[in-house]
């Protein structure tokens, strides 16, 4: 009987074939399911991945999104059970609360968002990739989400961060935990937003932990700006205006006839 199960055994519960496939023709040596179903990975009896199968779903509202042959990557399990799947050809979400609005926060996506690599997590979302506007006329998007300042959560900004190699006694720059900030997008409202160059970071550290943040359309934080090249075109015989600056650093435009009398430039 012993001879019998073993014998029989490769033929109920065997179900890899580790040994390889022969030949190398690839439409019979493939991984995967000629059946319309998802294909899962695990490891270490963990859900790690799945390459969905043909679908569509409604993601925030928008239906009919395709997603055939989308890549989610998590170890949450429910994002591949309790929630709609990728947004996006990759889709990658942090193990957090079992809570769809905390791993897969859709307030943020459009439909748009398909050829490029989604990140969920911390109840926010952001996008790169694709952006099709018509045939062959594509943009590359840096997309993030949801919170202005204005909305009663914490602002979610984007920011360019280097590093280099980490000294515990560093509390700003390089070589610190949160890095040398060279430039940042911070987004006041939904209807407009600010561009800053600078370590805003190491300048709210050095206000005492009170944010500061660009407050103009370009802030620059410190330093000076070049310009390398001025333009050649013939000079201006219409000059009306002269741009000024006040003590806070903002540019600013004032018609000539404001000047002072006694200014030279009159």
């Amino acid at each position: 009987m012993l001879a019998a199960c073993l014998g029989t055994l490769p033929l109920t519960a065997q179900e890899w074939d580790i040994s390889g496939n022969i030949g190398n023709d690839p439409q019979d040596n493939y991984v995967g399911n000629n059946d319309n179903v998802p294909l899962n990975f695990r490891t270490d009896s963990l859900f790690r991945m799945r390459l969905y199968d043909t679908k569509e779903a409604t993601i925030n509202g928008f239906s009919n999104i395709i997603q055939n042959g989308f890549l989610g990557i998590t170890t949450q399990e429910q994002f591949y059970t309790g929630s709609v799947g990728p947004f996006s050809r990759i889709h990658l979400v942090d193990s957090a609360l079992n809570s769809t609005l905390v791993y897969a926060q859709d307030f943020g996506y459009r439909p748009w968002m398909r050829n490029g690599i989604t990140m969920t997590g911390n109840a926010d979302q952001c996008y790169f990739g694709h952006k099709y506007k018509g045939t062959d006329t594509s943009d590359v998007v840096i997309q993030w989400s949801d919170n202005p300042a204005s909305a009663p959560w914490g602002t979610d900004r984007l920011k360019f961060i280097f590093t280099n190699d980490y000294t515990s006694s560093q509390g700003t720059g390089a070589r610190s935990l949160e890095g040398l900030e060279t430039f940042r997008i911070y987004v006041p409202s939904d209807t407009q937003g600010f561009v800053g160059v600078g370590d805003f970071y190491a300048a709210t550290v050095a206000n005492g932990g009170v944010l500061v943040d660009p407050e103009e359309r370009f802030d620059v934080l410190d330093g000076r700006v070049r310009i390398r090249q001025l333009p050649i075109e013939a000079p201006m015989d219409t000059v009306e205006k002269v741009i000024v600056v006040n003590e806070d650093g903002v540019l600013g435009w004032l018609d000539m006839d404001d000047l002072p009398s006694e200014n030279r430039w009159r």
